[in-house]
C-alpha cells in the first residue's frame, strides 16, 4: 500500500517581494487545483506576528512518486523560473518531504 508523502516547505520572501510571493502562490494553488489530481492537499500559509512573514506551504500526496512528480510539471518549473528571475527570495527555501506516524487531521481521527 503507497503512503501519503506531505512535504512542508518554508518560502523566505524579501520584505519588497512578500506581496509578489502571495500572487505567485496564489496562481499556483489554483493550477495544482486543477492540474495536479494526486495532489491531496496544497496550502500556502503565513508566518504570524512577523514584520516579513515566513511562508510556509503545507502539502500532501497520494504517496512519494506523486510528490516527487510534483517538482517536474510545467507550473512548478515556470514559478521557480519566476522565484529566480526577479530575486524573490532572502536565502534558500528549506524543504522537508515527511510521513505522518502518529497524530490527527481535521477529521480528528488518530492515526
Amino acid at each position: 500500500m503507497s503512503q501519503e508523502v506531505h512535504i512542508i516547505a518554508i518560502l523566505y520572501p524579501k520584505p519588497d517581494k512578500v506581496e509578489r510571493v502571495r500572487e505567485l502562490l496564489g496562481k499556483m494553488c489554483k493550477d495544482v487545483h486543477g492540474k495536479e489530481d494526486y495532489t491531496l492537499r496544497y496550502m500556502m500559509t503565513e508566518q504570524v506576528d512577523a514584520d516579513t512573514p515566513d511562508v510556509v506551504m503545507i502539502e500532501t500526496y497520494k504517496d512519494k512518486a506523486s510528490a516527487d512528480r510534483h517538482g517536474t510539471e510545467p507550473h512548478f518549473k515556470e514559478l521557480f523560473a519566476t522565484f529566480d528571475s526577479e530575486g524573490i527570495f532572502s536565502k534558500p527555501p528549506y524543504l522537508a518531504k515527511t510521513a505522518s506516524r502518529a497524530g490527527f487531521d481535521v477529521d480528528r481521527k488518530l492515526i
